[in-house]
């Protein structure tokens, strides 16, 4: 085979690839994160609990106390850290951690959880399961159990 072919190959591979991302994003094809929403499943949102912030906040309801405390976060900054550690090639699993580790509290992260499904309109929990291996997500895991509750 000559360069030129080959080199055909691999840009038709990379489009095509391209439109079935575009197409996942429109809906016409299932991405793994909606697949895994509509059957229930997800790993980190089925097994840390302040990434589910219902459950969290019925054991940990929020107090008067917890609004100064998250005024000094910047929620937004967060999500979108979390919405895009995902990569197109190469996930950023670091940026994650260093996202969890600078959350104070459980309470934080539940609260972070809550912000990310009102902006982008998917579980963070799910989201995060679609492209971090389980080893990630028992480093996410240890991180957050080791923060106090609120």
């Amino acid at each position: 085979m000559d360069k030129k072919l080959i080199a055909e190959i691999i840009v038709f591979c990379v489009l095509l690839y391209a439109l079935y991302t575009l197409l996942q994003k429109v809906g016409v094809f299932k991405s793994a994160e909606t697949d895994a929403a509509e059957k229930g499943l997800g790993t980190v949102g089925d097994s840390l609990t302040a990434l589910d912030p219902q459950t969290f906040f019925k054991k940990y309801p929020l107090k008067k106390t917890d609004k100064p405390n998250f005024a000094k976060i910047n929620f937004d900054v967060f999500a979108r850290g979390v919405k895009n550690a995902k990569g197109f090639f190469n996930d950023n699993e670091d940026a994650l951690f260093g996202i969890f580790r600078d959350l104070p509290t459980q309470k934080s992260v539940a609260f972070l959880a809550m912000y990310f499904n009102s902006v982008y309109k998917i579980d963070m929990g799910l989201y995060m399961d679609g492209f971090m291996s389980d080893s990630d997500v028992a480093k996410i895991s240890n991180i957050i159990n080791r923060k106090k509750i609120s």
